[in-house]
């Protein structure tokens, strides 16, 4: 059966924050179908990369990309391997989880390297995992859910709170139900749970810098915890709206120059920037963006640079030292050979949902549909801090 109503077809844009420059090229990751594509950030060129052999066209929200010197790294959202582009070589090594996923991991909400090691965290499930990048192969398995039950006394909880710090010979991160640093020591591979005094609920984000942490808690405040000391040095009220009862996640934490700086999940003029020697909370986006007539969403920091991307394919560059727009481009493509690229591949796909390979048609950039025999259905798969709707149709 071949869909030809163009009305079938549901524009979704590749653009995400999913995305990190490297040299003069941005590297996306789509969220809604299998595809790395790189950007001149020159002239916006848009230029198709490469797959993921071992996933379906179609797939959806598949990696967490990150970049380490020269190597693209894809830890898993929904996709069943982790995956390295070397940006010299241009050579992709994809690493199968299948028999990790049988022990119970289901995907990743923080990794972080350490030495020449990556270390994988779970959104909701049991087991750490440890990647020689260098090497390509899955190390160590560390079962996080006996640990967890032992200390608390409860079933495995979410660990899915945004953000890891590595300091010293630990990996940082903090528990999204308890009031609790959680201390890994990759070493020895162990795990200590430490509470944070004065806080009785668990986190939403954490970032970190020097010997300090910065972790916004579920009751609206922002806590700066010293590593050596194990101690609270400062508390400070970000807002009411930000408690996770009323739904305005801040789950993006980045410190620069005595400044702490958050991102919602949602358009950035919701963003707060707290002075940390004042103890103030500035409400207002930087000025150098407020003559900016579209919305903006948070892409990723990095030392001085703060990305940012819309929904007209544009990616901007903020100097935070400077408080100035560096540069800005729009991705530009061809959208029949991106379609050719996409689309016109005859394997199978979607899990034997898919045989049509003319299934969508790209407007703008992509429009798509999911065939499945004899039913309708809507998925809403949420990825960051955008939303996207699959139609499925008869």
């Amino acid at each position: 059966m071949k869909v030809t109503d163009e009305k079938e077809y549901y524009r979704i844009t590749p653009l995400n924050d999913n995305f990190r420059v490297w040299k003069d090229n941005i590297y996306v990751c789509a969220s809604n179908y299998n595809g790395l594509f790189q950007v001149n950030m020159v002239n916006g060129t848009l230029e198709f990369v490469t797959k993921f052999i071992k996933q379906d066209n179609l797939a959806m929200d598949l990696f967490f990309m990150e970049i380490s010197e020269n190597i693209l790294i894809f830890t898993p959202i929904f996709a069943n391997e982790i995956a390295l582009y070397d940006l010299d070589t241009h050579e992709l090594y994809e690493i199968p989880l299948d028999n990790i996923y049988m022990k119970g991991i289901t995907n990743t909400s923080n990794f972080a390297i350490y030495g020449d090691k990556i270390w994988i965290f779970p959104f909701k499930s049991r087991y750490i995992v440890e990647l020689d990048y260098q090497n390509r192969q899955v190390g160590a398995i560390i079962d996080i859910g006996n640990i967890y039950h032992d200390f608390f006394n409860m079933d495995y909880s979410v660990f899915g709170v945004n953000g890891s710090y590595v300091c010293g010979d630990a990996i940082l991160l903090v528990c999204w139900e308890k009031p609790f640093i959680i201390e890994f020591y990759p070493e020895n591979k162990t795990v200590k749970f430490v509470k944070v005094q004065g806080c009785d609920s668990g986190f939403c984000a954490l970032g970190g810098k020097g010997d300090k942490l910065y972790a916004l808690n579920d009751d609206g405040h922002l806590y700066v915890w010293d590593i050596k000391s194990r101690n609270i040095i400062k508390r400070i009220n970000i807002g009411e709206e930000t408690e996770r009862q009323n739904h305005k996640f801040y789950r993006n934490i980045y410190c620069y120059d005595k400044k702490v700086y958050l991102f919602p999940n949602g358009e950035i003029t919701d963003m707060k920037t707290v002075d940390l020697e004042l103890e103030t909370v500035d409400t207002e986006i930087p000025q150098c963006l407020q003559d900016k007539n579209m919305d903006l969403y948070f892409g990723y920091t990095n030392e001085n640079q703060l990305y940012l991307y819309n929904n007209e394919n544009d990616i901007i560059c903020v100097d935070l030292k400077k408080q100035c727009v560096d540069w800005e481009v729009t991705v530009k493509y061809d959208t029949e050979e991106l379609k050719k690229i996409i689309v016109d591949d005859k394997s199978k796909m979607g899990r034997g949902l898919i045989w049509e390979s003319n299934a969508f048609l790209l407007q703008d950039f992509l429009q798509s549909i999911t065939l499945y025999e004899g039913k309708e259905s809507d998925n809403t798969v949420s990825r960051g801090n955008r939303i996207y709707h699959a139609m499925m149709h008869e």
